[in-house]
């Protein structure tokens, strides 16, 4: 994915500055570069990020790891309207 596909997906303006930080969280994010014809009609060499099937089960499992905390933080809070409830029943 180039560059500009990064930032237009993730909605951000330094699309290198973002795939530093998933770097950092581990992720490898290979850059090879590819030949392309710029604008002015001379080759040119772009790079072109991609997963590799191991960024792909990191991020498989972030957002595994994401949605059950979010699951189990809305069963807190469930849990914790239900003993308010319970609590108020006794009052009548």
């Amino acid at each position: 994915m180039p560059r500009e596909h990064i930032d237009r997906e993730a909605g951000c303006s330094n699309g290198p500055d973002l795939i530093g930080r998933l770097r950092d969280r581990g992720l490898d994010l290979p850059c090879p570069r590819v030949p392309v014809i710029d604008r002015d009609g001379r080759e040119c060499m772009r790079g072109v990020y991609f997963l590799t099937t191991r960024d792909r089960r990191c991020i498989a499992l972030w957002l595994f790891r994401r949605d059950a905390e979010r699951a189990q933080a809305k069963g807190h809070q469930a849990s914790k309207r239900r003993k308010r409830g319970a609590g108020s029943e006794g009052a009548e």
